[in-house]
């Protein structure tokens, strides 16, 4: 298969490869493909304990982090430093966050957390050879009540945690809180590397523990809803319905921070944005501070290089219905079909949903005679270098990718 295809060509590109950087690998993988080679956070065990420490790339580049003076990132590894208290990053007293209007939606996603039968099962699976055959059957029937759940489940925000669901996330919970005490009380001689092996199994049963607890409790900070997906089907999420005080506290108090984007001033001034990440209205304060005093910020705006009114043209399709949750829309589909082919190609098409973009993008290749490549089927760098290179090729996928482009 194709995805088998790229599994053995990562695996000989690892041997190769200085950095490990996924946008180092032409031509790129997709991201599934990259998910099976590749590990997070949690599962990570440190250099330390690791087989592979001493050859890790996150590791090398972590270690020439620390030896920079300036280091470039992206959001989500500075909200996963900054919120989770992670040491991803190097100590700075200086952060220049530039796209800044887009801080606080990567760390509401750092925030949030997500439960999907598929995402239990792999704990399962993966506890199963660890802990006793009790621990793993509480564990193995919850798993089984959630699934069965989630396959009646509907798209949408839940206001009140109905009584069936509280049932099965509080036998989730109860189950993954009995497997990590026992993935901590046995051992297994006959499992290789069991080091590795527990260390993934304890992240993936701690995730569900605390998401599952997060929702049972029900702050009132947090939002709960259902997603589901053509693909992966059905998901539970939980998220914050604001992160200003963890920004607050977290990114602003113990270096000085610049902000900077192009659609940072709101309605004459900076002060929406500004409450969305935390910080007061600007006013004169007092210099001198105080324990409780917010941070102290200016706002300054430069103007812009280009003249909108003969360097764009705006379009508005007036007469489509107004969107709604209905990802795949003929009307929409039929109009973007028609712009793409008015402009010969070269197009980058934006879409609010991955699930969007990969149903406009199998659709408009059905009908067109043109490249068109998708976010997620290739590495970034190499997608974006193949749009470059053909004027007729459009590239579709969230709205957050234009951000790549350059």
């Amino acid at each position: 298969s194709r995805l088998g295809k790229d599994l053995l060509r990562l695996r000989d590109w690892s041997d190769e490869t200085e950095t490990g950087d996924r946008d180092d690998l032409t031509p790129g993988v997709s991201d599934r493909a990259w998910s099976q080679v590749s590990v997070t956070s949690r599962e990570c065990l440190g250099a330390s304990k690791c087989a592979y420490g001493a050859e890790c790339f996150a590791e090398a580049a972590r270690e020439r982090a620390k030896l920079a003076e300036v280091v470039v990132t992206n959001h989500a590894l500075l909200a996963i430093d900054a919120i989770e208290g992670a040491p991803v990053l190097p100590s700075h007293e200086v952060l220049i966050v530039d796209e800044a209007h887009e801080l606080v939606s990567r760390v509401t996603g750092v925030a949030s957390g997500e439960l999907t039968p598929g995402q239990v099962n792999r704990a399962v699976r993966r506890a199963a050879k660890l802990v006793n055959e009790q621990a793993a059957d509480a564990l193995q029937t919850a798993s089984e009540g959630f699934e069965r759940l989630m396959e009646l489940a509907l798209p949408g925000r839940l206001e009140k945690i109905p009584e069936d669901l509280g049932h099965v996330l509080m036998a989730l919970r109860d189950a993954a809180r009995t497997v990590i005490s026992a993935l901590g009380a046995t051992r297994d001689a006959s499992v290789k590397d069991e080091d590795a092996v527990r260390k993934q199994a304890l992240g993936s049963v701690e995730n569900i523990h605390q998401v599952a607890e997060r929702i049972v409790e029900g702050s009132e900070y947090d939002v709960v809803w259902y997603e589901r997906h053509d693909r992966f089907g059905a998901s539970l999420r939980v998220a914050p319905l604001s992160v200003s005080g963890l920004l607050r506290e977290k990114l602003f108090e113990d270096r000085s921070v610049v902000l900077t984007s192009a659609t940072l001033k709101l309605g004459g001034d900076f002060n929406g944005v500004a409450a969305s990440l935390g910080l007061a209205p600007e006013s004169p304060q007092d210099p001198e501070g105080g324990e409780d005093a917010a941070p102290r910020w200016q706002g300054l705006d430069v103007g812009s290089p280009f003249d909108y009114s003969k360097q764009g043209i705006l379009y508005v399709a007036k007469h489509l219905a107004q969107p709604g949750r209905d990802g795949s829309r003929a009307d929409m589909l039929d109009e973007l079909a028609e712009l793409v082919e008015a402009a010969g190609g070269r197009t980058l098409g934006l879409f609010s949903s991955m699930r969007a973009a990969q149903t406009a993008a199998e659709e408009l290749r059905g009908r067109l005679d043109m490249p068109i490549l998708l976010q997620g089927e290739e590495t970034l760098g190499e997608l974006i270098r193949a749009f470059a290179a053909d004027a007729r090729t459009c590239l579709f996928g969230t709205l957050s990718l234009w951000q790549g482009v350059d």
